[in-house]
């Protein structure tokens, strides 16, 4: 967290708030990530969707995207293409680009409102994904602690729903 801005943590929660569509995307090892930080603002905002840039047909859905839109673009060494293509097609598009990526020399940085970096050194030969989640783990605590008003009563529905469904069978 000390590689990140309390400012830079304020704009980023605005921009999700502010936002008619989300669409995170990512792939290898940034993958989890964005398919936690998917399913954690879906489920409280409604707006949130997965894109994997390597094997979705992204292109179907940036021709629709505009300036109330958002992606998050996370990515990490060696930086695949195909999040940088998506990242600089929606930015042509008008979009908001937020990046949680390694550093702020990532290529993409040139495309993004904000960059969140996170550090994803490991002992071994692969990127980590720890810091990056924290910071995923971070923002949707923050936006339902934050954003009381637009997060409850979706997620009571949610909850209610799962309740009546008996979706935990363990209470």
């Amino acid at each position: 967290m000390d590689m990140i801005s309390h400012d830079s943590l304020e704009q980023t929660q605005k921009l999700i708030m502010s936002a008619n569509r989300i669409i995170c995307t990512s792939v290898r090892s940034g993958l989890p990530v964005a398919q936690y930080l998917t399913h954690g603002l879906n489920r409280l905002l409604g707006n949130t969707s997965l894109v994997v840039a390597d094997v979705s047909d992204w292109v179907d859905n940036v021709v629709n995207m505009d300036d109330n839109d958002l992606v998050i673009a996370i990515s990490f060494p060696r930086y695949a293409r195909r999040i940088i293509d998506f990242a600089r097609t929606a930015k042509m598009n008008g979009v908001k680009i937020i990046s949680i990526t390694d550093s702020y020399s990532s290529p993409l940085n040139s495309f993004s409102d904000l960059v969140l970096p996170c550090n994803s050194s490991s002992i071994a030969f692969h990127n980590s994904a720890v810091s990056s989640m924290f910071v995923a783990d971070y923002l949707i605590s923050a936006l339902a602690i934050n954003y009381p008003e637009q997060t409850k009563k979706r997620l009571d529905k949610v909850n209610e729903i799962l309740t009546e469904m008996d979706y935990h069978s363990f209470n």
